[in-house]
């Protein structure tokens, strides 16, 4: 690290230099750029006598000749600060040196020298005071250890393990079918459906997607919709305008403007929002309720026009039982008009549960525990798990509180993922898969995936959109706003009709200096 210092000491002549090298150079530019091809009136004369002619006297700042009343702005910077205006663009050239290279130093450093995600919590005590740890206590715990070690997942090999999430799913989603898929908290529910859209950045993920027999690419994620459960609305934006940047950004380049407008209206309807179309998100408390969210969202998906599944990650959450019902008739009349529904499920009711054609029911570990159909009134799935062994279920239960509780980690008497892997409709499963894949199944393949609209059109449609946020939310642009004109009043008042002499002409210059600081970090906030 000292040879870093010494490099920056042995290429400046000044301790100011070697401090501020960057804004030496910046200083030099403004000073010679403001002083070039202007003269100073000398205000006081040496000597001082009156009607000096010739030259008998001389100016008092630096930088003057004899005989003459005014001072050359280049002399004075020449003689003041040994400044000259020829410097100007070799300075620029040096500050361009210095951004590029420092830049290029810092890129290469944050990528061989990565941040780590998390610190370890280290606890501090008082000199003196540092507790005294029972011996029996510490030998117990290295005795835990080391039988963890033995099974090959002590903290030593941590590094090398896998945290699988979910493991050996398998199933599909045909056209005109609405899926439910359930599990307990850590199931893997979320990560099964970032995996299907396509969204997951981290991790290792083994398997085959295939739509109609083949596998899938990249571009799947534009013909997939997916409602995420974080309200991702523009808080500003109204509902006909979200589905209207939907449809403009993410239907194919091939369909016209007033086609994709058409499209947006015709989703406002089917979502029966159209009293709300104008009216804006907002935010919780000061806007659309819950469930209306909840519809914007999934029509924002919708005006998408995706054309092989609409994916929904425990849309209804935070809704009550009559509004969560109203959803999901929804999505069943989706599914009844050809759509690919699947939907994770979070505690429904019998009524909700009757709505679904097919369960993908997941164990602790992302292991599956049943896939296949419901039936009429949840026969199929009922008689599953009474057929190996599960307790029958009363007429006046709730199929799914009775599914979920054989299933739960506290309640389950039974190992349902090995007795499902081993069971005959796995095997069906799999047989229909193997069908499938061969082409020989009853699913239809999609045609090629059109592109998308341009990057200028991309970029037209977000700019807007982003203008119209600040317009519509300007508390933020009139802080800025506020700050930048009172800074400017302030220091424009500090030097108020500076004199033609070189302290006004200082004044001037060390005030624009100042704004510009206060612009530079207002720029970055």
């Amino acid at each position: 690290m000292s040879m870093i210092f010494r490099t920056i000491a042995a290429t400046t002549r000044t301790v100011n230099q070697a401090m501020t090298i960057a804004v030496f150079y910046v200083y030099e530019a403004l000073v010679a750029n403001e002083f070039h091809g202007r003269q100073f009136a000398c205000s006081q004369f040496i000597p001082s006598y009156p009607n000096l002619t010739g030259d008998t006297f001389v100016c008092s700042m630096s930088g003057a000749q004899a005989g003459h009343t005014t001072v050359s702005g280049d002399d004075y910077i020449l003689a003041q600060y040994n400044s000259t205006y020829k410097h100007i663009w070799r300075n620029l050239g040096i500050l361009i040196g210095f951004f590029v290279s420092f830049f290029g130093a810092y890129l290469v450093a944050t990528e061989l020298n990565p941040v780590p995600l998390t610190t370890p919590n280290v606890r501090i005590f008082r000199r003196g005071h540092t507790p005294v740890y029972n011996e029996s206590a510490e030998d117990e715990t290295n005795h835990w250890l080391a039988a963890l070690q033995q099974q090959g997942r002590g903290h030593q090999e941590c590094q090398n393990q896998k945290d699988e999430h979910i493991y050996g799913i398998s199933g599909w989603a045909r056209e005109g079918t609405l899926t439910a898929l359930m599990g307990v908290s850590g199931a893997g529910k979320t990560t099964l459906l970032k995996i299907l859209t396509q969204q997951v950045s981290t991790g290792i993920v083994s398997g085959d997607i295939r739509i109609g027999g083949r596998p899938v690419s990249e571009s799947v994620r534009r013909d997939v919709g997916y409602v995420q459960y974080q309200n991702v609305l523009l808080p500003t934006s109204t509902v006909r305008e979200a589905l209207r940047f939907s449809a403009c950004l993410r239907q194919p380049r091939s369909v016209s403007k007033e086609e994709k407008f058409n499209y947006a209206e015709e989703i406002i309807h089917l979502l029966q929002l159209d009293d709300l179309a104008e009216a804006v998100v907002g935010i919780p408390g000061a806007g659309l309720s819950e469930q209306q969210r909840k519809l914007v969202s999934l029509g924002v998906e919708l005006a998408a026009r995706p054309k092989l599944l609409l994916v929904l990650d425990e849309p209804t959450k935070e809704l009550d039982s009559q509004a969560s019902l109203s959803f999901y008739i929804l999505l069943r009349r989706l599914a009844d008009s050809g759509m690919a529904v699947l939907s994770t499920v979070n505690q429904p009711t019998a009524a909700v549960f009757e709505l679904f054609d097919n369960l993908l029911l997941l164990a602790e570990g992302g292991r599956t525990v049943y896939f296949g159909e419901t039936g009429n009134q949840s026969s199929a799935v009922l008689g599953y798990f009474e057929r190996n062994g599960a307790p029958k279920c009363d007429m006046a239960d709730n199929p799914a509180e009775y599914v979920m509780g054989l299933t739960s980690k506290g309640t389950a008497t039974k190992n349902w993922a090995a007795i499902w892997r081993q069971s005959t409709e796995a095997e069906d499963v799999a047989d229909t898969i193997n069908k499938i894949n061969s082409g020989t199944g009853n699913v239809r393949s999609p045609g090629p995936s059109e592109a998308v609209v341009s990057f200028c059109q991309q970029l037209i449609h977000v700019t807007r959109r982003t203008f119209q946020q600040y317009w519509r939310e300007p508390a933020y642009v009139y802080g800025k706003l506020l700050t930048v004109v009172a800074t400017a009043l302030f220091i424009g008042f500090s030097s108020f009709k500076p004199a033609r002499t070189l302290l006004g002409y200082q004044s001037v210059l060390y005030g624009t200096l100042n704004l510009m600081g206060i612009l530079v970090t207002l720029v970055q906030q």
